[in-house]
């Protein structure tokens, strides 16, 4: 996964999908709401400026017959599983900066605005449609997509054959424009094959007009020239990418989307590449608008093998999860287990498997050195000496190049490697300890070795915390709190300084992790696989 340059980039913008508001979060949405914040908080580490929005569509005949069977109007119903998200969000500790919803004013406005532009340039224009309609995904299909079983392809439920006028964005007239856009831009959709997708699965075998407003319906943007019509959710949705900005005049918009300097990145699912990919670089093509740097697909969480939905009810409860195993875990699993851009088929056993090492590896670090400090020197941090041990030198260039591979991981987008990294360097530490045997130069009063040993372990845990805090946004400063590390201290430029904890006092606190777990929640999710 890299950027369309090695070049370090000030400015980001970065953007998690909007989520659909027919029903409750599931683990899939945390999934991609904490990799987006985890890279974010990365960026934002190594002093970069970065813009982060999220937020909810709220429209469509979907979210309209939800609300129906209900009993409830919709704006009720949005706002209730709107509500759901953005507490879960300040639970994950989802640091945005702007949470829109497709309701809002400025964006209802926004659209329409753009819709009549499209309009007027005659990149839209009124028809009709007879086709196969699914009303779960809101899209039109053709017999060969439906195939005998005249099923959705992407949902796979049951469509039915509808004629209606619709209006229709010409994406004939863009698909020559695109598909040199792609030539010369071949990192704009990870992973590469997403592209190599969208053009032998959409484009290649004849990509039609696209239908872009529907009838029948009042929950919705309305088109302004002919307020029958209510813009295609889709259509409606990815504008607010614009919005969320305060498209077009504002310093947001100057700063974030205009600035070349600037990248746009986006994160999405696997399930609407097609619309990120191939509509919506039209769409801004259409109205003469920058289009994003980066399209990065995540692939889908499953559950025996099928794709986490509301519909299906096989969406792992994440406030559940969270409940029994903490924020940090849970963000810690997500961003290290699963390998971006690619389905991931939940397992109990990988999942105890991974958390695991928490305790074990990081957890114990933290408990040994601490213990020992306290125990040989009365909790204060010995003064740094470099090669002391014959060991001191070679983890020292391991700390050193773990820090860079770290830094380029991020600069490249790899965000899973570079919290590898790190623990790579966990397990180095854990080896320094039982290499240095800091329990028989107490033995044999071999102060000297013992000081540098200490003092090593202190400035790696000093390291460590700094490095994995987009991870652990609570864990972090539990081990920098014991290391007695003063809050203006907390900073990535000063984790290659040895010498910077000098004298420093250390003081134990509770476990860093436990997974000791209720046997209750072990069976839950025992039962997935």
């Amino acid at each position: 996964m890299t950027n369309n340059d090695n070049r370090r980039s000030e400015k980001f913008y970065i953007t998690t999908p909007i989520y659909y508001a027919s029903g409750s979060p599931h683990l899939g949405h945390v999934y991609c709401s904490v990799f987006c914040d985890v890279l974010v908080r990365c960026k934002r580490l190594l002093g970069h400026d970065v813009f982060f929005s999220t937020g909810m569509d709220e429209h469509g005949q979907k979210i309209e017959k939800n609300a129906k069977n209900a009993k409830v109007l919709p704006k009720i119903f949005v706002d209730n599983v709107t509500n759901s998200f953005k507490e879960l969000w300040k639970i994950l500790k989802i640091d945005y900066d702007v949470f829109i919803r497709t309701t809002e004013e400025k964006h209802i406005n926004n659209v329409q605005k753009i819709f009549s532009k499209m309009l007027k340039n005659d990149d839209i224009f009124l028809g009709k449609y007879v086709g196969w309609y699914c009303v779960d995904c809101e899209s039109f299909w053709s017999d060969s997509q439906v195939k005998e079983e005249k099923k959705c392809p992407d949902c796979s439920r049951k469509v039915v054959k509808k004629e209606e006028e619709s209006y229709f964005f010409r994406c004939t007239k863009y698909i020559k424009k695109l598909l040199n856009f792609y030539e010369k831009n071949s990192n704009f959709c990870f992973p590469i094959s997403c592209l190599n997708e969208m053009n032998n699965n959409f484009i290649k075998p004849g990509l039609k007009d696209l239908s872009v407003s529907r009838v029948n319906g009042e929950w919705g943007i309305k088109v302004l020239e002919n307020d029958k019509h209510l813009i295609y959710v889709w259509m409606d949705a990815l504008f607010n990418y614009l919005s969320a900005v305060d498209f077009d005049n504002s310093d947001n918009y100057k700063k974030f989307w205009q600035d070349k300097n600037t990248k746009i990145i986006h994160v999405v699912g696997g399930d609407i590449a097609r619309f990120h990919c191939i509509y919506w670089p039209m769409f801004l093509m259409s109205c003469n608008y920058r289009i994003p740097d980066n399209i990065l697909v995540h692939g889908l969480i499953k559950v025996k093998g099928e794709k986490m939905s509301k519909s299906k009810k096989n969406g792992l409860d994440p406030f559940l999860l969270i409940k029994y195993f903490g924020v940090d875990t849970i963000r810690y699993f997500l961003i290290s287990e699963i390998p971006f851009g690619y389905n991931y088929n939940l397992n109990y056993e990988r999942f105890v498997e991974r958390i695991n090492i928490l305790p074990h590896q990081l957890g114990n670090l933290l408990n040994r050195s601490i213990s020992m400090i306290l125990r040989y020197f009365d909790g204060e941090i010995p003064i740094f000496n470099s090669s002391v041990t014959p060991f001191d030198k070679k983890i020292e260039e391991k700390m050193f190049l773990t820090i860079k591979k770290y830094k380029e991981n991020i600069d490249n987008l790899n965000i899973s490697e570079a919290i590898s990294v790190v623990f790579i360097f966990i397990m180095d530490v854990n080896k320094y300890i039982d290499d240095a045997s800091p329990w028989i130069l107490f033995k044999n009063k071999n102060i000297k070795e013992l000081e540098s040993v200490m003092a090593h372990l202190a400035h790696f845990l000093f390291v460590i915390a700094i490095l994995l805090s987009p991870v652990f946004v609570n864990k972090y400063n539990i081990i920098l709190d014991q290391l007695g590390i003063e809050k203006n201290l907390r900073k990535i430029d000063l984790i290659e300084k040895f010498g910077i904890l000098n004298n420093k006092k250390v003081k134990k606190s509770e476990l860093l992790f436990d997974n000791k777990k209720n046997d209750e929640m072990i069976e839950y999710l025992r039962s997935i696989n």
